[in-house]
């Protein structure tokens, strides 16, 4: 929740490192409370997406603020990283 910037970045990059340290392989990152993202919030997305790749895992996105949606479709982001509209439904791709 809040802002995915240069100061908050290592809370997302923790909280990812402890799930995978914990055996999580797919993950879903909701940002339906994230009122901003900067460079850097993008570049801790995809280190997690690559990070989870690379480990055979996966990321989903879900609920996408419009800024973020504008951003990955801007850098072309959105062909690489995988998005659902709900929780519910990144889920289910997660599973399929």
């Amino acid at each position: 929740h809040g802002r995915l910037t240069v100061e908050t970045f290592g809370l997302l990059k923790g909280r990812v490192r402890d799930l995978v340290t914990g055996g999580r392989q797919q993950l879903v990152l909701n940002l339906a409370d994230v009122s901003y993202v900067d460079s850097i919030g993008i570049a801790e997305i995809v280190r997690a997406h690559v990070t989870r790749k690379t480990d055979g895992g996966r990321l989903t996105l879900t609920n996408l603020p419009p800024v973020v949606d504008e951003l990955l479709s801007l850098t072309q982001l959105h062909t690489v990283i995988a998005s659902a509209a709900t929780e519910a439904h990144a889920i289910r791709m997660l599973t399929e």
